[in-house]
């Protein structure tokens, strides 16, 4: 993801938005620290193998958000950073991949932690990286706001085009993979909670998008748009 944040820094040093540039390279900071955590917690278990490729087969839809979507939203800022093009890179990354994909998964990680009292140093140091997740997701939301408020309606429209667009992958992933009748699911997960949790999710940054024209930019927070759950 680090990577994948430097097309909109560039953009944004360009335009002379110094301190969204600082909350950005603060970003980046933060998502490298979750990257070594969960790198020490797959040390500390014995996983060294790369895991990429349980992502691509197991999850159509992780694939198509991960792998095609975000780095094209992303990259299609060099080609052309217009408001639009950073409305759909702010909407990819904090209302999809961390809004929706990371807030469920960390949302299914409590369950299995709390319901089996498994690894509570593990589920600590989750709790500490969704509260990371949760500026980041006001961030996008602030963007957002900010981009619409001065592109007027063509970016709100581009804004919704995309969440809509992206919304049935997004809840897809927690429909994968499919499991054959009869066979149990593990850890007593159901299958149709979790997909209701990141419709809920969705709809939250859906109306977020959609008060967009309204936030007061200066007072928008974290609680305001109703984003991480502590563990």
């Amino acid at each position: 993801m680090c990577i994948r944040d430097s097309p909109l820094i560039v953009t944004l040093v360009k335009e002379g938005r110094v301190e969204e540039v600082m909350y950005l390279e603060q970003f980046i900071f933060e998502e490298a620290k979750h990257v070594e955590a969960f790198r020490r917690f797959l040390d500390a278990v014995g996983v060294k193998e790369d895991l990429v490729e349980l992502t691509k087969d197991v999850s159509p839809n992780y694939a198509k958000i991960f792998y095609e979507e975000l780095p094209k939203a992303m990259w299609n800022l060099n080609r052309d950073p217009s408001p639009e093009n950073q409305v759909r890179a702010a909407v990819t990354y904090n209302l999809v991949v961390e809004g929706v994909a990371a807030e469920g998964g960390y949302n299914i990680f409590k369950y299995i932690t709390r319901t089996f009292n498994i690894f509570p140093g593990l589920a600590k140091m989750v709790n500490y990286i969704a509260t990371d997740e949760s500026r980041h997701i006001a961030f996008g939301t602030y963007l957002i706001a900010r981009l619409i408020k001065e592109g007027g309606e063509s970016v709100y429209k581009a804004a919704m085009e995309h969440i809509n667009y992206l919304g049935p992958y997004a809840v897809g992933i927690f429909s994968e993979p499919n499991v054959p009748q009869g066979v149990e699911i593990p850890l007593k997960l159901n299958p149709e909670v979790t997909v209701e949790y990141a419709k809920k999710l969705l709809n939250v940054r859906i109306q977020a998008i959609q008060r967009a024209k309204e936030l007061k930019l200066e007072m928008l927070t974290p609680k305001d748009l109703d984003v991480i759950e502590s563990l």
